[in-house]
């Protein structure tokens, strides 16, 4: 899946190449932090990728995508804890009325017949573990972008 992003968005990085007021750096014109954060941001988002796909392979898709929504917490977390940026209340109103639909999107309760009870509790680890992992590498994104100029990252 990530190769394949990759693959499509190639034509369009193409593209951009041949703008006038495009500029790539060259890997010395990096620190060496921008390079621990890539790799670090690479490792953690692979992981991601990985658990996200087999969370929704064995569990019900609709209480699935309900607790993913629980990224919008874990990401207010990380942005605050390794950025230091407070939300705003109108982020934090947000955050709240993401987490009640949420909540009501996945009041139907899964029966045994939908899926397998413990393959179901699985997948729900698997996400909770996407939902803190987002927390921890989306602001790293920042970082990398604070050394470039993000149109060309």
């Amino acid at each position: 899946m990530a190769w394949l992003q990759q693959f499509v968005m190639l034509p369009f990085l193409a593209l951009f190449m041949l703008l006038p007021a495009a500029h790539f750096y060259g890997p010395g014109e990096l620190s060496a932090q921008f390079y621990w954060v890539l790799a670090a941001y690479t490792a953690v988002s692979a992981v991601d990728l990985v658990l996200y796909f087999k969370a929704i392979s064995l569990g019900n898709i609709s209480v699935i995508s309900s607790v993913l929504s629980l990224g919008v917490v874990s990401n207010l977390i990380g942005v605050y804890v390794f950025l230091g940026q407070a939300p705003s209340q109108t982020g934090l109103l947000a955050c709240v009325l993401i987490l009640f639909g949420a909540f009501l999107a996945s009041r139907r309760l899964v029966t045994p017949n939908d899926v397998d009870t413990a393959a179901h509790k699985l997948a729900l680890m698997l996400i909770l573990v996407v939902v803190v992992l987002r927390g921890l590498y989306s602001p790293m994104e920042i970082t990398a972008m604070r050394e470039n100029r993000p149109v060309f990252l």
